[in-house]
């Protein structure tokens, strides 16, 4: 996708006087009737230059840009057989999947209802009703028993009692395709007599997603058979979709110069199935803007089927990592990878490391960490147990360890016997054996204890066996 829309720019900038193209000549064959010559290019542009690029854009030859561009309907189920009400502790959720890698606004179709009194008592119940009724929330989730990511709160007054479609616009969201997300309602006030209702359809209509229920506010959730709430999403395409061809990138840095404790990570990694000029090697006193270099390199190529893995070996403190001439915070980590399409898997070899993952902790991400965020210790074992293709701990003359001591390297972690390790199948393992090594053989007075956040909804296939 973004190869395409750089040929596009490309095409734009340097056709003099392009013209709209007649639907009966092929682009090729009018670029090849124009005589180009760098010199044509660059001397001048006529007055009319923009103006007829604007025209080749809105030109019938090219509605997939257009539709590249356009905010429209990416899913949908617009069926409606009843309703469920919505109030208190009752809240409702609808999952979906997206085909476009940006989420612009959300549609519902609901109403409110509110118990009727007598004549006498109208005056006075205009004035209350709002407040009973509460206010009625929407909110986007990427885990249904998560944190909102985004939502916006309607007042009554707002919301059709005949029933009617409400829009939660919001700016355009990242969001990955074809994962999981939620739609969640929910009320701050009500009862029986007044509520909100959010339409439905039978005969589970919708077949990326399903309905689901709480009667706790969200403690815990049940699923609603055979049906599907109504809703819209709208989205645009973002350059970042998959291309269906999966990529494993890697990006190793560590404050000392060639450290071999990120040089065995490369060599795991060229041994299973990895690619040497998918990896850049930061080995020589990195600084920040070599690891900005390299990262923003990955984003020039990856897209979101592809993988990045990050891999450091520093002394760490609460909230970021030592560089040989400065610091790498993770909160401008978090930054860089949000520029990046690719799901990341970044292991950290630091004192202090798990004071990462409330920061870098987000969907399309695993973080594993040597250690808890108040624990020091060898922290470059977690990565001898995750990566080491041999037998470091039996050299060091510890001999309980199975060789090869690395969890990528060992074939009977693959448990799913998929040919794969993924990041699942790996930590547990480096895990146990990080804990056993170092706290009761290598360092017992400082106590470390590997941690994982694991941001994915699937598992990601690390080293190939």
């Amino acid at each position: 996708m973004k190869k395409m829309l750089c040929f596009l720019i490309v095409i734009l900038l340097f056709i003099p006087n392009l013209g709209r193209i007649d639907g009966k000549d092929s682009l090729k064959k009018f670029i090849q009737s124009k005589e180009i010559t760098e010199r044509k290019i660059f001397k001048s542009f006529p007055s009319d230059f923009f103006q007829n690029i604007l025209s080749f854009i809105l030109s019938p030859n090219f509605p997939f840009l257009i539709n590249f561009l356009n905010d429209g309907i990416d899913q949908k189920q617009e069926k409606s057989d009843g309703c469920y009400k919505i109030y208190g502790n009752k809240w409702y959720s609808q999952s979906f999947k997206n085909t476009r890698g940006k989420l612009t606004k959300v549609e519902i179709l609901v109403n409110k209802h509110i118990k009727s009194l007598n004549f006498l008592a109208c005056k006075k119940f205009s004035a209350s009703t709002n407040d009973k009724i509460g206010n009625l929330t929407i909110a986007i989730r990427y885990e249904l028993d998560g944190k909102d990511i985004l939502n916006k709160t309607f007042s009554p007054d707002k919301i059709s009692k005949s029933g009617d479609w409400i829009t939660f616009d919001f700016n355009d969201m990242d969001i990955w395709v074809e994962d999981t997300y939620y739609i969640v309602v929910r009320s701050d006030g009500g009862d029986e007599g007044n509520y909100y209702c959010w339409y439905y359809g039978n005969d589970n209509p919708y077949e990326r997603g399903y309905a689901e229920y709480s009667t706790n506010a969200g403690e815990e959730w049940n699923s609603l058979s055979n049906i599907d709430f109504c809703f819209r999403t709208y989205g645009v395409y973002s350059g970042e979709e998959p291309d269906g061809k999966v990529e494993r990138w890697a990006v190793m840095f560590s404050q000392f110069r060639s450290d071999p404790n990120i040089g065995f990570v490369k060599d795991c990694l060229l041994n299973h199935g990895w690619k040497e000029d998918h990896i850049k090697m930061l080995d020589k006193e990195p600084t920040y803007e070599d690891i900005k270099s390299a990262i923003l390199w990955v984003d020039q190529r990856d897209d979101q089927d592809d993988i990045l893995l990050l891999c450091s070996n520093n002394h760490g403190f609460k909230g970021g990592v030592a560089l040989a001439n400065g610091v790498l915070y993770y909160k401008d980590l978090d930054r860089l990878l949000d520029c990046c399409g690719a799901r990341s898997f970044y292991s950290i070899s630091a004192c202090h490391s798990g004071s990462a993952i409330p920061i870098l902790g987000e969907a399309g991400r695993v973080i594993v960490t040597a250690c808890r965020d108040y624990e020091e210790g060898g922290t470059a074992w977690f990565l001898v147990f995750l990566y080491y293709d041999g037998d470091l701990a039996g050299y060091y003359g510890y001999n309980n360890a199975p060789s090869p001591n690395g969890a990528f390297a060992r074939s009977e972690r693959d448990l799913n016997k998929d040919g794969w390790i993924s990041d699942e199948e790996a930590f547990p393992y480096a895990k146990q054996w990080t804990e056993a090594f170092h706290n009761y053989y290598w360092n017992p007075a400082h106590p470390i204890h590997p941690q994982m956040y694991d941001g994915c909804q699937s598992e990601l296939k690390i080293t190939k066996i």
